[in-house]
């Protein structure tokens, strides 16, 4: 019901937006709010505070490093941001919006099986109390989810000119970085499946500590691409480089707090990159190839490149798909 009535309400504000423009987005959203509230509040009557401190100091001792994580999550996410304002103005800024478009979509990809296998993870070690037991609800997770979103990386970056040509114009010259941060976006967010271990097995200091060093690398490496070659590019191949660095250790400690020895470690981290590595590098070969035979912005060259693409790394996809439905159940 307070969803119904705070619906109602959100579409009753939509006329504010255009009398208003901004305050009128707030407003409406408060009277949105104000009304689930008051429709809670009728229903269930007023709250009854009830605190125990035990309780309380539990739940900031786990709150507040999710708060840091969060943080040092956003951070990590937005360093390219964060050195383009540094270094540039608005409108060589402006031109990054493809790339930050494109880690919003992947990223909303990427929160799929995230949010499916993190349940499952806590139940297993709650089982079994073993770390060990992990491993086989990761790992072969990780190998679809990397493949697929190299697939799908490689796929968009043939697209991304022709994309922008006919639906955002204005944005052109932001294409070349658009494709070059693909590298870095589906590296970091392949990872996401390791990091619900950590969560699982309660490391979230080891993923803290890992996540911030990865931030200031991140940082360090982009701040150094650019002032070697002050451009769009240089952010999107230092920021990417960040990630790298990031994802490296994440996956090795993972690894390493599932009980496994180094050497599985740095096999987890191969089968990592190697999708990633091998997309990209097929990818970039099909632009120059079509570049040369027709317009970068050219819709039809696109499509030719995307199928080639395709034809070529699909069946790593296909064979992955397949090995993951033979496992036995998670």
């Amino acid at each position: 019901m307070a969803s119904l009535v705070s619906s109602a309400v959100g579409v009753a504000g939509i006329p504010f937006i255009r009398w208003y423009g901004l305050p009128g987005v707030v407003w409406g959203l408060l009277a949105l709010v104000g009304a689930e509230l008051l429709v809670l509040l009728a229903w269930a009557g007023p709250p009854r505070l009830g605190l125990s401190w035990p309780v309380l100091r539990q739940q900031f001792a786990y709150g507040m490093i999710t708060v840091a994580i969060t943080l040092v999550a956003t951070l990590l996410g937005s360093i390219d941001r964060t050195v383009l304002v540094r270094h540039f103005g608005a409108e060589v800024v402006g031109l990054y919006y493809p790339a930050v478009l494109q880690a919003t979509f992947f990223g909303g990809l990427a929160a799929v099986p995230n949010a499916i296998l993190f349940p499952r993870l806590s139940e297993r070690f709650g089982r079994t109390g073993r770390p060990d037991s992990l491993v086989g609800l990761v790992e072969g997770p990780l190998r679809l989810v990397t493949v697929s979103l190299a697939c799908a990386g490689g796929v968009a970056a043939i697209g991304v000119p022709a994309l922008l040509a006919l639906i955002l114009p204005l944005y052109v010259d932001g294409g070349r970085a658009a494709q070059l941060a693909l590298l870095g976006i589906t590296c970091s967010l392949a990872v996401g499946v390791v990091v619900n271990a950590f969560y699982a097995l309660n490391r979230q200091w080891l993923f803290l500590g890992i996540s911030s060093i990865g931030a200031a690398v991140s940082f360090g490496l982009t701040e150094a691409c650019v002032r070697l070659s002050p451009s769009l590019q240089a952010v999107a191949v230092g920021t990417s480089l960040g990630y790298l660095a990031y994802v490296i250790p994440v996956i090795v400690a993972g690894w390493s707090i599932m009980g496994q020895p180094l050497g599985a470690g740095l096999r987890a981290v191969a089968r990592v990159l190697l999708p990633i590595a091998v997309a990209a590098t097929l990818a970039g070969a099909i632009v120059q190839a079509t570049a040369r035979l027709a317009d970068r912005a050219s819709l039809g060259a696109a499509v030719i490149g995307e199928g080639v693409f395709l034809l070529a790394f699909g069946p790593w996809l296909y064979f992955e798909l397949r090995r993951f439905l033979r496992q036995p159940p998670l």
